[in-house]
């Protein structure tokens, strides 16, 4: 009795799983159909919970543009290193 009852919940699950994953493809199949690439809605419950929301991702975005050294002269703080940095190499897109 103990094993069908098992095996039951193995294949309710198995089904759960199967029905997320389709759920997910169409999701991906719908974003990619845009010129911009996947895009993936983010639960409240996780945003909520996020380091940076949009506007200041952007914010620090344009910043690692603009002022490259200044940007990860900040954000090399927020990193333990187990020897400090000496160089920040300037990476630029053409």
């Amino acid at each position: 009795m103990a094993k069908r009852r098992r095996r039951k919940i193995k294949r309710k699950k198995r089904r759960i799983k199967k029905r997320k994953i389709r759920k997910a493809k169409k999701i991906t199949k719908k974003a990619e159909s845009s010129n911009s690439g996947p895009i993936f809605k983010v639960p409240a419950s996780w945003a909520k919970k996020a380091y940076v929301d949009k506007k200041a991702y952007e914010k620090k975005y344009k910043l690692s543009i603009s002022e490259n050294e200044k940007f990860w002269k900040q954000e090399g703080k927020r990193i333990t290193w187990i020897k400090p940095y000496s160089k920040i190499k300037d990476v630029k897109y053409s």
